[in-house]
């Protein structure tokens, strides 16, 4: 009897705790989403859609809030970097 052992390595999942101190909410949102910084790093942020256009870049070093609702309904990803590491989210406009 043949045996065959798979391995595999899921690299298309969304690492949600890269950064501690960062979150993003609420998801899903009507369009308005607050980011935190409760280290107060200094955090790149861009959203891109579902295409990957860039719909959003900003600098910041506390908490912020971002209007996607002039953007329409749809998947965007918020991406949070600094020196730290990055934290990227699906988040639902609706």
């Amino acid at each position: 009897t043949p045996w065959v052992r798979m391995n595999s390595l899921d690299n298309t999942g969304v690492d949600e705790n890269a950064i501690k101190g960062v979150s993003i909410f609420p998801n899903p949102t009507e369009g308005i989403i607050t980011i935190t910084n409760n280290n107060n790093d200094q955090n790149t942020i861009v959203v891109y859609d579902v295409i990957g256009k860039v719909v959003s870049t900003q600098v910041v070093n506390n908490a912020t809030t971002i209007d996607l609702s002039s953007n329409g309904t749809g998947i965007y990803l918020v991406e949070v970097s600094n020196t730290n590491g990055k934290t990227v989210e699906r988040v639902v406009v609706k």
